[in-house]
């Protein structure tokens, strides 16, 4: 249960937290010429998957202008970031003359960040806070199967299933997960013999 806990809570990853579009002053704002509203880019920016480099924030340009599809793929990215789903849907151009101009900020995180908590921070205007879903394991599951070995049969065979977003192989997710555990727990060991010696 810490192992499952740990892989969905406690492992970093990069999200979309906030982004701006050209004319647009909040997310319940219609854009001409684009089929879907400024909330629904939102809720497609934020499947946006980035494996990123450095702690720093950054930011990703998109400039399309023309009837047709907006994936993922059509972001100008800086060299710090590496879009993992690049035919994730953003959004849908209605006509010729249409346009679509935005940026996005990404960062790195732990767990999840709604934008409620930031609010108060951001002052500029016409920028719109993304719910930042931060951790790359989407699923976890364990099961216990009883095993025969030779002429026993009263073993358990442990089997965990985990399924990530694609930025990190579940291999990996297990592993930094795992560091994380020992991590806590020499801690708690270390406290527990600092007491002793007292």
């Amino acid at each position: 249960n810490s192992l499952r806990r740990a892989l969905l809570s406690s492992i970093e990853g990069a999200a979309v937290t906030k982004m701006k579009i050209e004319n647009v002053n909040h997310e319940f704002s219609t854009i001409p010429g684009v089929l879907e509203s400024a909330l629904e880019i939102m809720l497609n920016v934020k499947k946006l998957r980035f494996k990123m480099i450095g702690k720093e924030p950054q930011k990703a340009f998109l400039e399309v202008k023309g009837e047709g599809e907006i994936k993922g793929k059509d972001l100008q990215l800086p060299a710090q970031l590496e879009l993992v789903n690049k035919d994730c849907h953003i959004a849908t151009l209605t006509s010729k003359n249409a346009k679509l101009k935005m940026e996005i900020v990404v960062e790195k995180g732990i767990g999840y960040l709604p934008r409620e908590e930031r609010l108060r921070e951001e002052k500029e205007v016409g920028v719109i806070l993304v719910d930042a879903i931060f951790t790359p394991v989407k699923r976890v599951a364990l099961n216990i199967e009883k095993m025969r070995v030779e002429k026993r049969t009263d073993f358990e065979r442990l089997i965990l299933e985990v399924e990530t977003d694609g930025t990190i192989s579940p291999k990996d997710a297990f592993l930094k997960a795992c560091d994380i555990l020992v991590s806590h727990f020499s801690n708690l060991k270390e406290i527990h013999e600092e007491k002793e010696k007292r």
